[in-house]
């Protein structure tokens, strides 16, 4: 979508030029594909461009004759590309805010059956914790070189 924006920004900034020659600057024309100058195409927003886009190609369609078939395919073109891949985007934001969506909930879940492991845990080993810790990998808080140690000492989880 950048790639897009910055093909037909740098395309109005260029052919500036030939609608200004072609046309004069004070002219309706000119207005049609710069209506507030260049101002208003270098400081456009993301809401703004897709319009921006539509209007050039548009002026470019209506002015065909002098500008020829190849000017205005380019910005139809530039429009099309943009429109895409800004729908993809706003798609792909849907398709992340939905995960986060399953996620929280999913978590939630989660929490609850940790703490239900943790309690049956704590209940099985009341008078006896180190047999509880067995159920607990805690080799990445150490040191590496402790941590294979304890991974080869440790002794294998009771059964329940």
């Amino acid at each position: 979508m950048n790639n897009a924006l910055d093909a037909f920004l740098e395309a109005v900034r260029r052919q500036e030029g030939r609608i200004r020659a072609e046309y004069d600057k004070e002219s309706a024309v000119y207005a049609e594909f710069y209506p507030q100058g260049l101002n208003e195409y270098n400081q456009a927003s993301l809401a703004d461009v897709e319009a921006l886009m539509l209007r050039y190609a548009q002026a470019a369609e209506r002015h065909v004759a002098l500008l020829g078939q190849n000017f205005v395919d380019t910005f139809k073109d530039f429009h099309a590309e943009f429109t895409a891949a800004r729908t993809a985007q706003l798609l792909a934001i849907g398709g992340v805010k939905a995960e986060k969506t399953d996620t929280r909930s999913n978590r939630n879940a989660l929490e609850d059956q940790l703490m239900d492991n943790l309690f049956t845990l704590a209940m099985k080993f009341k008078r006896d914790a180190d047999a509880g810790m067995a159920y607990f990998d805690q080799s990445f808080l150490r040191d590496t070189d402790a941590a294979e140690e304890e991974a080869d000492d440790a002794p294998p989880p009771p059964q329940a």
